[in-house]
């Protein structure tokens, strides 16, 4: 009974631990970039979009592609980011998780 009850203590931790991880990922800012920093995409760590920012030089009615493309790579690479911060966040705990 005491090992049960001292496992439910450690789980308890682990999820407040856990949730307190989330929100500081969550408040974070991340921004992604394009090639040559043409465009610029700022993101929450909820994935919300907050800024979005385009070199004049891209803005070219004959070719809107690149464009479309540099603003997909901007958001990809704040996702990515992200990512790797959700990871480094939660890696640790994962393994608090299986500590006995």
């Amino acid at each position: 009974m005491e090992n049960l009850q001292k496992s439910l203590e450690q789980l308890q931790n682990l999820q407040k631990t856990m949730e307190e991880s989330k929100a500081k990922l969550d408040a974070q800012v991340f921004t992604g970039k394009s090639a040559q920093d043409l465009v610029t995409v700022t993101m929450t760590g909820e994935h919300k979009v907050t800024g979005l920012t385009i070199d004049p030089s891209l803005v070219d009615s004959e070719d809107i592609d690149t464009l479309q493309e540099m603003i997909l790579s901007a958001i990809s690479d704040a996702e990515d980011q992200f990512t790797k911060a959700a990871k480094d966040t939660f890696n640790p705990l994962s393994q608090l998780g299986g500590a006995n």
